[in-house]
């Protein structure tokens, strides 16, 4: 609460608190129960990559938080928690991080993990030639914008630099109130390894990792084991020795549940489900069914590199045509909640409550005649790519209709896989004349 209300003096006073109770908890935590007698069963679709510098996707990404481990994680409640880190230091203006790591970290083939990894991992995101979707992430560290978009190309002018091999330092552009919250994703990467074996460091002959599994096989299209890793020094209080992950693509929601149901799965995520059957199932499976909130929101990328929409009244005239309560709850049945807070969900720090866009199509249509489209007239059709779902066909006809009645516009949905939808994506980030955030 200091911290992210820029009260960095007694944020500090806090901090040595916290760690002082953390480190009390950790030598506390309970002995392991007996082993597991079978690996824990999941489904999941193929991450694309194990390299968390060019990981972009939710599911990717989940892999990689049990695989890594970063200076910071959160807690279910969204608090910043140690993690490679076991203490930090912030100047009283906010600008000046020392991170404290620990000195029993190591990589899966024995290596120490060190400052230096670290600071090789931000540069490397930073590094525009590596194709890092998260780069901006660290824009608030000084330098960093400028050497991202190449404005400069000397690496030593972004501030974090290894002090020695435990001790890392960060300069900020600014104070930054939810600076600790970017560092989840801001994961070391191991580079002896990535300087041996160039892009293919994060394949299974050759990755080694640092989080609480360890990657056991990779059966492309197929399954992942993950096992757990025994040189791991963070908190790992339950029973898992394994993990399978049977990969499925989010369409095969039937076949994921039949597997389920015959106890080839021991959980199922059914948030990807058609309406109808996430709620068959739901009712079937009545004393499984858990239901937890989900820090995610969807929302619609627009491409701004051309007409029409690098003009915002655009942009916003779409917007505020989308009523977001009907869509919630007529279209989802009530399993998701409008994004009335921006795109920023709640118990995420800069939630602001209402900030979004409302729903006001006399707004959206006077918006739209002001770049020159009045009744839609002269607008082009709207070429989208949505992710081939049950789900996202239902959003698609929606978005679809909402516009045609409010704007007079018409769109055309290209239902795509993951894979090509995500690739689509990142070349429109990557290819664009001049850098964006």
């Amino acid at each position: 609460t200091h911290h992210t209300s820029f009260n960095f003096r007694q944020a500090r006073e806090s901090y040595a608190e916290g760690f002082a109770l953390w480190q009390l908890a950790y030598r506390q935590q309970a002995v392991d129960s007996p082993p597991a007698q079978q690996p824990l069963r999941l489904s999941s679709p193929e991450p694309l990559t194990l390299d968390p510098t060019k990981a972009f996707d939710a599911s990717t990404l989940t892999v990689i938080r049990h695989l890594f481990s970063g200076l910071v994680g959160v807690s279910p409640e969204m608090d910043v928690l140690p993690e490679v880190a076991r203490s930090w230091d912030v100047s009283a203006d906010g600008r000046r991080y020392v991170f404290h790591l620990r000195d029993d970290v190591a990589w899966t083939d024995g290596t120490p993990v060190t400052a230096g990894d670290f600071e090789y991992a931000w540069k490397r995101m930073l590094n525009r030639e590596t194709g890092c979707y998260f780069a901006s992430l660290l824009y608030d560290v000084r330098g960093a914008r400028a050497f991202h978009q190449g404005e400069v190309s000397a690496a030593d002018s972004v501030g974090v630099s290894a002090l020695d091999d435990v001790t890392l330092a960060v300069e900020l552009e600014r104070p930054t109130g939810y600076f600790l919250h970017l560092l989840v994703y801001a994961i070391p990467v191991p580079r002896h390894v990535v300087e041996a074996h160039g892009d293919a460091w994060a394949e299974a002959d050759y990755i080694v990792t640092n989080g609480p599994l360890r990657l056991e096989a990779w059966e492309r299209g197929q399954a992942m084991l993950l096992a757990r890793n025994p040189d791991y020094r963070g908190q790992f209080t339950g029973n898992v020795r394994q993990v399978e992950l049977s990969v499925m693509p989010q369409t095969e929601w039937a076949v994921a549940l039949a597997r389920y149901e015959g106890h080839g799965l021991d959980v199922l995520d059914i948030g990807s489900f058609p309406v109808l059957q996430l709620d068959h199932a739901r009712l079937r499976h009545p004393g499984e069914y858990i239901s937890a909130p989900e820090a995610s929101t969807y929302c619609l990328g627009f491409d701004l590199s051309h007409p029409p929409f690098d003009d915002s009244r655009v942009r916003r005239a779409f917007a505020m045509a989308i009523d977001k309560e009907r869509l919630a709850d007529a279209k989802l049945g009530g399993h998701s909640f409008p994004a009335t807070g921006g795109f920023v969900p709640p118990t995420i720090p800069a939630h602001s409550s209402g900030i979004g866009l409302s729903y006001d199509p006399d707004q959206a249509r006077g918006l739209l005649s002001e770049a020159g489209y009045p009744g839609g007239r002269g607008f082009p059709l709207v070429e989208a790519a949505v992710l081939s779902s049950p789900e996202t066909s239902l959003l698609s006809e929606y978005l679809r209709g909402q516009w045609l009645r409010e704007l007079a516009v018409d769109s055309s949905w290209e239902a795509l896989e993951w894979q090509p939808l995500l690739h689509r994506v990142y070349c429109l980030l990557y290819t664009s004349p001049s850098p964006r955030d």
